[in-house]
C-alpha cells in the first residue's frame, strides 16, 4: 500500500537483500523509490505483485545481472566504510564525543 506509513519506511529491507545478491520486489514507497531503479529491483503497487514477480521469474536469466547490480549499489550506498564522514560528523560535529 503507498501511504503516509509506508513512505516512512526505510529502504533497509533493499540494502539487506542487495548485500547478499537478492533482488528486491517493493512498493514504490518513498524509500525504495530513491534505490530502486529498475536495474537493481523491481517495484510492484499493491495490485501487480503476481504479476512483477512472475516478470521476474520470466527474466529468471537476467536475475544475476540485477542482483549483481543490487549488490554494488547496496555495497556503495550503504555499506559502513563508506559511512565513515556521516559517523564521524554525527559524533565529533554534533558534540557527541
Amino acid at each position: 500500500q503507498e501511504n503516509v506509513f509506508t513512505n516512512c519506511k526505510s529502504e533497509l529491507k533493499f540494502f539487506e537483500a542487495g548485500i547478499v545478491g537478492t533482488v528486491t520486489v517493493a512498493t514504490p514507497a518513498y524509500g525504495f523509490a530513491n534505490v530502486i531503479d529498475g536495474r537493481n529491483g523491481h517495484f510492484a503497487r499493491s495490485y501487480e505483485w503476481y504479476e512483477r514477480i512472475a516478470l521476474l521469474i520470466e527474466m529468471i536469466g537476467d536475475y544475476h545481472t540485477i542482483a549483481n547490480q543490487a549488490r554494488h549499489d547496496s555495497e556503495r550506498r550503504y555499506a559502513w566504510h563508506h559511512q565513515v564522514e556521516a559517523i564521524q560528523s554525527a559524533l565529533f560535529d554534533d558534540g557527541w564525543i
